[in-house]
């Protein structure tokens, strides 16, 4: 939900996202991860269908150029625009069902199952779903297997040969995968969590007055309690096509227990309590540190994606004045 700019390379490394890119494309094209190059079958398929006057054989006499596939694999957001301009005469192969020919010779599927998948997910050093910040997507170093779900923020039935283009990999949960489906997102429409932050578009809110009026009345379950997600300003229409697509308002409503819990904790943690913490251990923890074991989440902002429901969390402490009451 934070914007990616930086993931870690297999040394552990910390590296840019277009230095991550190449090093995809690298692994895509030498087969170092256990899986045939998508570009060696590509080659194959060109060698079965010699017609070069053809539409399919002109889209493979294109793609099979070294430094065009390297150019579609690695292409930023500006770039894939332009991409897509490229390809458009060469839409009448994709109709029909016929996409799913050319994602398999671009090898999206060989790559989801192999530690090709895992590296990719492992690299960007995120562990929670990109569009809802509700669900984990881990990767497991053991299996090398990445228990993420792949959403191709450009639709690979219409762009099928963005398969396995770097930017067009978002790692997420199964829930908003499968709830996005196909949908063709589009720049300037949806945010892409390479290029920004979602969680740049909104606040989550409740009233504080009634929240406090229901616990103290012993409602800790906070009927009737409504959680709001407020667009920021100049984000109206972006958080609007978002909670059109992954109904982020309908899932957080069914989180009021998690509001209860940190308003009483507010209530229960005040700034001599949250200071006597601090003097057990001295100098053991700082105060972000006690703030993040009371609210029992990632209190910064560069954090909300190592753990479900960071931002969430976050904000209802703001609001609670749970956190950074003793500042």
């Amino acid at each position: 939900m934070i914007k990616i700019s930086k993931g870690k390379n297999e040394s552990n490394a910390i590296v840019n996202l277009s230095s991550l890119a190449l090093e995809h494309y690298e692994r895509l094209v030498n087969s170092s991860t256990g899986f045939k190059s998508p570009l060696e079958v590509l080659k194959e398929e060109r060698v079965v269908h010699n017609n070069n006057r053809d539409l399919k054989g002109q889209f493979l006499s294109k793609v099979t150029k070294e430094q065009e596939f390297k150019r579609i694999v690695t292409a930023d957001l500006n770039e894939i625009e332009q991409i897509k301009s490229d390809y458009q005469r060469f839409r009448n192969l994709f109709t029909n069902g016929n996409y799913k020919h050319y994602v398999k010779l671009f090898g999206y599927d060989r790559f989801r199952k192999s530690k090709a998948g895992f590296v990719f997910a492992n690299g960007l050093g995120v562990k929670v779903c990109l569009y809802c910040n509700q669900n984990y997507t881990l990767t497991i170093a053991k299996s090398s297997r990445a228990l993420c779900h792949f959403d191709h923020f450009y639709s690979k039935d219409k762009y099928p040969f963005l398969a396995v283009c770097y930017y067009n990999l978002v790692p997420c949960c199964a829930v908003c995968n499968t709830i996005k489906s196909n949908k063709d997102f589009v720049k300037g429409e949806f945010i892409h969590p390479y290029e920004e932050s979602l969680a740049n578009l909104f606040k989550f809110e409740t009233d504080k007055k009634i929240v406090l009026k229901m616990i103290l009345n012993g409602n800790k379950a906070l009927e009737g309690l409504t959680i709001k997600l407020k667009h920021k300003a100049g984000f109206k229409r972006l958080l609007a096509n978002h909670l059109e697509v992954f109904k982020l308002d309908a899932v957080y409503n069914e989180h009021k227990d998690i509001v209860s819990d940190i308003y009483s904790k507010s209530l229960i943690y005040n700034k001599s309590r949250l200071e006597e913490l601090e003097g057990i251990n001295p100098g053991l923890f700082n105060k972000s540190e006690i703030e993040k074991l009371v609210l029992g989440n990632y209190v910064l902002k560069s954090q909300i994606n190592q753990r479900p429901h960071a931002k969430f969390m976050r904000d209802i402490g703001h609001e609670s004045g749970l956190l950074k009451k003793w500042r």
